[in-house]
């Protein structure tokens, strides 16, 4: 291979590394900030798997370029070669896109004494009727709503529903028509925190990140709160007095 025919690849390998890179990041960022924030990511398991799809995307599309591309081909065949390499780009990308889209998180659901993470497959169209807040009957294509079970639901109906998931049905935070706004809750959210020396000894696990950098600013009388997720679980950090959710840990939640 002479060496301008190399310099040529390389050039157009490089153009297309760029272009892909560009792509994946802005992925990346849909995927991180807006569907999955943190933690919800790495406690739903999607993390390593859309990793990988973002660097086989990102890699295979130039190496092929590398491999396929000859300045001294004809141009229909330099477009063919083009476009069997994109679609096959664009093909992975978006199945993988529109599986993480299809199983965002969609609820961050308050329940008793820990929060849960509902998908947004976990819902169907029903059940999204069904609920009594009417904005939480359309699933949004941002971030998950955070949320709280009524706190007058009776006895008798959780236990049935409880029932009914202990033989394979869906729990009772998979029902949007319980769903109510967060802030009704906050009271009942300060109650069932334990202190983090309860949950982690005096040392805790692993840092503690605030989803407002100013909200750590002095505030000692902290809790902890599991957050369930399907792949792990996490500490989310709560306000003793006020109910507030400042941050997370990612540690085991549930005291030994």
């Amino acid at each position: 291979m002479n060496t301008l025919l190399l310099k040529a690849k390389v050039r157009a390998a490089a153009i297309h590394l760029t272009g892909c890179v560009v792509v994946g990041m802005t992925c990346w960022a849909l995927v991180r900030y807006l569907w999955y924030p943190v933690p919800l990511l790495e406690l739903m398991g999607g993390g390593p798997l859309f990793v990988l799809l973002l660097l086989a995307d990102v890699t295979l599309g130039p190496v092929l370029t590398l491999v396929a591309f000859n300045p001294s081909k004809p141009r229909h065949l330099l477009i063919l070669d083009y476009a069997i390499i994109l679609g096959v780009q664009v093909f992975a990308l978006v199945y993988g896109v529109h599986v993480l889209h299809s199983a965002r998180p969609a609820f961050v659901v308050f329940a008793k004494d820990r929060f849960s993470v509902v998908r947004a497959s976990d819902l169907d169209a029903s059940a999204l009727a069904a609920a009594t807040v009417h904005e939480y009957r359309i699933l949004q294509h941002g971030g998950p709503r955070w949320v709280s079970l009524d706190a007058n639901l009776k006895d008798s109906e959780a236990l049935k529903i409880t029932m009914a998931a202990a033989a394979g049905g869906v729990d009772i935070d998979h029902y949007p028509r319980y769903y109510r706004p967060l802030e009704e809750a906050r009271t009942d959210i300060a109650k069932v925190a334990k202190p983090i020396s309860e949950v982690w000894g005096p040392v805790v696990p692993a840092p503690i990140t605030y989803f407002d950098a100013s909200a750590g600013g002095g505030n000692t009388d902290l809790g902890v709160i599991p957050i369930v997720g399907r792949a792990r679980d996490a500490g989310l950090i709560v306000d003793r007095q006020s109910g507030a959710v400042l941050g997370y840990v990612d540690a085991d939640p549930w005291p030994k």
